[in-house]
């Protein structure tokens, strides 16, 4: 059997199935017929609980942007410790509230696990990185009151600190993307 011949025999039998070409088998495609299958609305929408994620994600990615706006920014300039320091609180509350919205009682996680226990270990690792990713914004924060107590001379260590947070956060933002579309072939970071 050719290559050609192959592709033509997955996508007989996606056909049959009533695939179209682009969805996979077992992607966490439900039918609206099948028993505990989320209710999924057509233009890439998800569930309530996705829609609050989403809105969540993109407060989140604002905060981001925000933050690495004001630290990136010149430090020499007037009150930019003070705007970094706000900024950093900001980006604090959005993480706060995206932790509640996917950790908790009745969260995203939650549904993931009833709808496709698959993903346990998955929901359990993204689950894992909110408390490091707390403890990240808290450094950049102590570090940034050290150098407003004692005289902000050197802005690297303040960078070099919210950097590595906003690092660690793009990457939990895109893990967290991955686990949503795989458990509901939905793309949480539409309109981001």
């Amino acid at each position: 059997m050719t290559q050609n011949d192959g592709e033509r025999r997955l996508e007989q039998e996606d056909a049959a199935q009533g695939r179209g070409p682009f969805e996979a088998a077992g992607r966490g495609m439900y039918s609206s017929e099948e028993e505990g299958a989320p209710e999924l609305r057509a233009g890439g929408a998800g569930t309530e609980r996705v829609e609050k994620a989403r809105a969540r994600r993109r407060s989140l990615g604002g905060a981001m942007t925000a933050l690495e706006d004001v630290v990136s920014g010149p430090s020499g300039a007037v009150g930019w410790h003070e705007a970094v320091a706000a900024a950093l609180k900001e980006l604090r509350l959005a993480l706060d509230e995206h932790i509640a919205v996917t950790e908790g009682e009745g969260g995203l996680f939650a549904e993931i696990l009833d709808l496709a226990p698959r993903y346990a270990a998955e929901v359990n690792l993204t689950a894992a990185e909110h408390e490091g990713l707390v403890e990240a914004l808290e450094m950049a924060r102590l570090t940034l009151k050290g150098a407003m107590d004692i005289g902000p001379d050197d802005p690297e260590p303040i960078r070099r600190r919210v950097m590595t947070a906003l690092g660690r956060l793009s990457q939990h933002r895109q893990r967290g993307a991955d686990l949503v579309y795989n458990a509901y072939n939905v793309d949480i970071a539409t309109a981001d």
